[in-house]
C-alpha cells in the first residue's frame, strides 16, 4: 500500500468519525471534525475527478453574509464566536469542492451515523431505566429527561434523518431478509425513542417525512408494494407508544392552550408562559427588531443587545430574563442579517428543494423538509448541534443529487 492509498483509507475513516460521533454532541463530535479539517489539509489529491457542485456555493455564500456582518456590528466578540460555532458551512462545502471522498462511500457514512443515533438511543434507555429502579418515577422516559445527549428536538431531527437512511437502503437495495427485519426492528426502535422524546413539531415532522419517502420509493413499484404493511404495521405501534407517552403527559395540551386560551399575544406582561405560549409573543418582538433593520439587520453579534432592547421596550420581562432567541430560524437570521440574510437561507433551502423533486432525489427533499418545518419553532441552525448535521449531510446530499442528475443526462463532469 503506498501513501496516497494509505491517506485514502484515513480520509474516509475521518468521514466516518464525524458521522458516527455526530449524535454524541460535545466534545466528540468537535474532535471529529477537526481530525477531518486536519485530514483534509494535507496537500494529497484525494479524487482526480472532480464534479459539478454549483449548489455548494450557497452554504458558503451563508457563512460569508454571516463574515460581512460582523464589519457592522458592535459586539464583535459575539461575532466571532458565531462565526466559530459555524464554520461548518464553509469546512464541508470546501471539502467537497476540492477534496470529496467517492459517491459510492456514501451509503457507509450514512450507516456510521445510524450506528451513532443506535448507540445513543441504547445510551439513553439503558440511563432512564438505572434512574427509573432508582426513583420509581416513569418521567424518566420522557421528554428532556430522557434525552441525556442533547435537546429533545435536535435528537428528533437526528433520528427522523437515521430512520430515512435505512428505509433507503430497504426500499432500494436487494438485501437478505435477515437483514431487512433487522432493518425494519431498528426502525421501530428509533420511532420508538422519537414518541419518548416528545418533541411536538419535531415528532410530527418525523412521521410525515418517513411516510412521505416510504410512499415515494414503492409508489408505482409493485416489489415495494409489500412495504405498505410494515408501514402500517410500524404506525401502529407508533400510534400506541404515543398514546401510553401522551396519556402520561400531553405535551400538546399547551398548543390547545395556545389556540383556545385567548390569548392577547401582544400583551407582554404576564408571569408565566408554556413552551408554546411565549413563541408567538417572540415572534412579535423579532419581527419589530427586523422591521427597524430591514435590508442588512443588526449585524452578526448583537441579536442579545437588539433582543433584550426590544423586551425592555415591550415590558417583556418573561423573555428578557432568560435573553431567550426568537425561536424561529427564519426571523433570526433576518434580525441578524435582514432580509439578504433570509433570501440566503432560504435560496439554500429550496432550490435543491426544486431540483429534489424535479430528479426525484427524495432523500435530499425531505432532509430539506425536516429543517424548514423544524425551523419554525427553533432557531435550528444556530446551535452546533444543528449546525453541524445540516452541513455534513447537505453537501453529501447535494452531492447525490448531482448522481441524479448525471443519470438523468442534464450533467457532464
Amino acid at each position: 500500500m503506498n501513501a496516497d492509498q494509505a491517506y485514502n483509507k484515513i480520509y474516509k475513516l475521518g468521514f466516518c468519525a464525524v458521522a458516527l460521533f455526530l449524535p454524541f454532541g460535545q466534545p466528540a463530535i468537535n474532535y471529529s471534525v477537526a481530525l477531518l479539517a486536519l485530514l483534509f489539509l494535507i496537500p494529497i489529491d484525494f479524487s482526480k475527478k472532480k464534479a459539478n457542485r454549483t449548489l455548494l456555493f450557497l452554504p458558503l455564500f451563508f457563512y460569508m453574509i454571516h463574515a460581512i456582518g460582523l464589519l457592522y456590528s458592535n459586539n464583535i466578540s459575539y461575532g466571532l464566536l458565531d462565526m466559530e460555532t459555524k464554520f461548518s458551512y464553509l469546512l464541508f462545502p470546501l471539502i467537497f469542492f476540492l477534496k470529496p471522498p467517492p459517491a459510492d462511500f456514501f451509503r457507509t457514512i450514512k450507516l456510521f451515523f445510524v450506528t451513532g443515533c443506535f448507540v445513543i438511543c441504547l445510551y439513553n434507555m439503558t440511563t432512564s431505566i438505572n434512574e427509573y429502579f432508582i426513583t420509581k418515577n416513569i418521567d424518566s422516559f420522557y421528554y428532556i429527561a430522557f434525552s441525556k445527549v442533547m435537546h429533545v428536538q435536535y435528537l428528533t431531527i437526528y433520528l427522523n434523518i437515521s430512520i430515512l437512511f435505512i428505509l433507503e437502503i430497504l426500499l432500494t437495495e436487494s438485501i437478505s431478509r435477515t437483514l431487512r427485519l433487522l432493518g425494519l426492528l431498528l426502525v421501530i426502535f428509533l420511532l420508538v425513542n422519537v414518541s419518548l422524546l416528545s418533541s411536538r413539531l419535531a415528532t410530527v415532522v418525523s412521521y410525515m417525512t418517513i411516510i412521505l419517502f416510504i410512499v415515494l420509493k414503492a409508489k408505482g413499484n409493485q416489489v415495494l408494494i409489500k412495504y405498505w404493511a410494515y408501514v402500517l404495521f410500524t404506525l401502529a405501534l407508533v400510534i400506541v407508544t404515543d398514546y401510553f407517552v401522551l396519556s402520561h403527559s400531553n405535551r400538546f395540551d399547551q398548543v390547545e392552550i395556545l389556540f383556545n386560551g385567548n390569548n392577547d399575544f401582544y400583551k407582554f406582561d404576564k408571569k408565566e408562559y408554556n413552551s408554546a405560549t411565549v413563541r408567538i409573543p417572540l415572534w412579535i418582538n423579532a419581527a419589530q427588531v427586523i422591521d427597524d433593520n430591514k435590508l442588512l439587520g443588526v449585524g452578526t453579534g448583537d441579536i442579545k443587545e437588539e433582543l433584550d432592547s426590544v423586551y425592555r421596550k415591550n415590558k417583556f420581562a418573561y423573555a428578557e430574563a432568560s435573553h431567550f432567541s426568537p425561536h424561529n430560524q427564519i426571523l433570526h437570521t433576518g434580525i441578524i442579517l435582514g432580509f439578504v440574510g433570509i433570501t440566503i437561507l432560504l435560496s439554500m433551502l429550496l432550490i435543491p428543494l426544486y431540483y429534489s423533486i424535479r430528479y426525484k432525489s427524495y432523500l435530499l427533499m425531505c432532509f430539506i423538509i425536516i429543517f424548514f418545518f423544524n425551523m419554525m419553532t427553533e432557531s435550528i441552525l444556530e446551535r452546533q448541534a444543528g449546525i453541524i448535521l445540516f452541513s455534513f449531510f447537505y453537501v453529501i446530499l447535494i452531492a447525490e443529487l448531482y448522481e441524479d442528475i448525471k443519470k438523468a443526462g442534464d450533467l457532464t463532469d
